[in-house]
């Protein structure tokens, strides 16, 4: 199936569950709703075979890519940079190149740097007074 037949499928569909919509609640007849199946079936170049072929690849394809919202962003755990993904219960030490199978849907904008992390320190510092086991402590609890 060629990109352009496919984008005319899904722009054919999008019209026609629209004009299902206005059917179910009385505002356009069966008549209309036959006739708008008819005009945009031309628009869009669509024959009877090539819907026919579509929708049996469309049916065959869908439970081989459908998934549960439930799969998506499971482990909140992972953080999931433009470069790499991190796991936060390592501490997150070390990163992995993103793999689609982490079903990860949201990203940082930035990857972790180390620029900034001197004036970071210092204001743990000012802020805790120097105590550095105090600073391990707050830092280990927040990230519980």
């Amino acid at each position: 199936m060629n990109k352009d037949l496919f984008e005319s499928l899904l722009a054919y569909k999008s019209i026609m569950a629209q004009a299902k919509i206005l059917l179910r609640r009385g505002i356009i007849t069966r008549k209309e709703y036959a006739h708008f199946d008819t005009m945009f079936t031309k628009k869009y170049g669509l024959s009877l075979d090539s819907m026919k072929y579509i929708s049996s690849a469309l049916s065959a394809i869908k439970p081989m890519v459908l998934m549960n919202v439930q799969d998506f962003d499971k482990d909140g755990f992972l953080l999931n940079t433009p470069g790499q993904t991190y796991d936060l219960r390592s501490g997150g030490k070390r990163g992995y190149a993103p793999q689609a199978s982490d079903y990860i849907t949201k990203q940082t904008l930035v990857s972790p740097d180390t620029d900034g992390k001197e004036l970071w320190d210092k204001a743990l510092d000012t802020f805790f007074c120097g105590d550095r086991q105090l600073i391990i402590d707050v830092v280990q609890r927040a990230n519980q």
